[in-house]
């Protein structure tokens, strides 16, 4: 198995989910999401989509701190991620 393969998450029935936009919400209502998204079987999100002015707040300043907590969140809560190509 190459490490394409191994990296690619392994799910026993069809991924069920959508776009999940963290950065539109308070950091404190973040763990809740993630409880309601257990609580309703979705396993895996998009995430990233509209987040290009949060990852880039000024030219060639870059902050992946925030995406990086919710990115650990959503592993801890067995979520899978589809990580999206920010836009503005």
């Amino acid at each position: 198995m190459n490490n394409a393969a191994r990296a690619l998450p392994r799910f026993s029935k069809i991924g069920y989910g959508g776009d999940y936009n963290p950065e539109q919400w308070p950091e404190q209502v973040w763990h809740e999401d993630v409880r309601l998204m257990r609580e309703a079987g979705v396993n895996m999100v998009s995430v990233g989509i509209f987040a290009w002015a949060m990852l880039e707040p000024a030219p060639g300043e870059y902050d992946f701190d925030w995406l990086d907590r919710v990115l650990w969140l959503l592993h801890e809560g067995g979520i899978a991620v589809d990580l999206a190509t920010p836009t503005a």
